[in-house]
C-alpha cells in the first residue's frame, strides 16, 4: 500500500539578534539607535510515496534564515527593512516546488508604522500573527506576508484591528502578487481552480480578556472578507478558573 511519510526538524542555529531602541532625538538618532536582528536556518523535510505515488521521493535539506533593521522611534516613526535567503542543499525527485519552493531569494517586512501609547499604524510588507489564518507561524524557512496597511488598538489580550491588504507573498515565492494560494499552483488537483487575480482582503476584529471573580474569561471575533471569493465568520471564547476547578 502506497505511503507517505513527512518529517519536519527545523534547527535554529542561531538566534535573533536583537536589543531595545530608545527614542531618537533627530534623523541621525533614528539610524544610529536603531538594531539588527538575524536567524539562520536548518531544516529537513521528507516523504516516502509522496501523495500515494509510489517511488515519489522529495527528501529535501535546506538552511536559509532572515537579516534585518528596524530604526529607532522618531515622534512614534520608525520603519524596517528585512530580506529572506533560502537554499536547499540536498533534495531528490522533482516537482518540490509547491511543499518547499525554490531557492529563494526574498524581501521581508518593509514598513514604516507610527506608534502611539495604544494605537498602531503601518503600512507596507508586513506579517499578521493575530489575525486567524494569516500568521507566518509554519516549517519553512520563509514566511508568508502581505502588503497592505493596518490600524490596532489596544494592549495585550484587549485590542481591536482593521486591516486592508492588497498583495500577498505566500511562503515558496519570492514577490507579492495579487494572488492567494487557491490557484492551480498550489491545488492542481482541485477541480475549477484558475488563476484569477484577487483584490486582496480586508477584516475587523479582536480580542477580550477580562476577570470575573476566581474566573478568567478571554475571546475574539473577526470578520474578514477575501475578496472576490469568500467570506469569513471567526469567534473564539474561553473560560477558566485561576485557581482549582470551575
Amino acid at each position: 500500500m502506497p505511503r507517505r511519510r513527512r518529517c519536519l526538524l527545523p534547527l535554529l542555529l542561531l538566534p535573533a539578534i536583537a536589543t531595545g531602541a530608545e527614542p531618537a532625538q533627530d534623523l541621525r538618532q533614528m539610524f544610529a539607535l536603531g538594531h539588527a536582528d538575524g536567524s539562520l536556518r536548518g531544516q529537513y523535510y521528507a516523504t516516502g510515496n509522496a501523495f500515494f505515488a509510489d517511488g515519489v521521493d522529495r527528501d529535501t535539506f535546506a538552511t536559509g534564515g532572515r537579516l534585518g533593521f528596524t530604526s529607532a522611534p522618531l515622534h512614534g516613526v520608525s520603519l524596517r527593512a528585512s530580506a529572506y535567503l533560502q537554499r536547499s542543499l540536498v533534495h531528490a525527485g522533482s516537482g518540490r516546488d509547491r511543499d518547499l519552493g525554490r531557492d529563494l531569494t526574498s524581501m521581508g517586512e518593509s514598513w514604516l508604522q507610527w506608534q502611539g501609547r495604544k494605537l498602531l499604524l503601518r503600512a507596507g510588507n508586513q506579517a499578521i500573527d493575530d489575525v486567524p489564518f494569516t500568521s507566518s507561524y509554519d516549517f519553512r524557512i520563509v514566511p508568508q506576508l502581505y502588503q497592505g496597511a493596518r490600524l490596532r488598538y489596544g494592549q495585550g489580550g484587549n485590542h481591536f484591528s482593521a486591516l486592508r491588504m492588497f498583495r500577498y507573498k505566500s511562503r515558496i515565492d519570492e514577490s507579492f502578487a495579487r494572488a492567494t494560494n487557491y490557484n492551480r499552483r498550489f491545488s492542481p488537483l482541485h477541480p475549477g481552480v484558475g488563476d484569477t487575480a484577487s483584490d486582496g482582503f480586508w477584516a475587523v476584529g479582536g480580542a477580550r480578556r477580562a476577570a470575573f471573580g476566581p474566573l478568567d474569561a478571554s475571546g475574539q471575533a473577526w470578520m474578514i472578507r477575501y475578496l472576490d471569493y469568500a467570506d469569513l465568520y471567526y469567534g473564539q471564547a474561553e473560560l477558566a478558573a485561576r485557581d482549582g476547578a470551575l
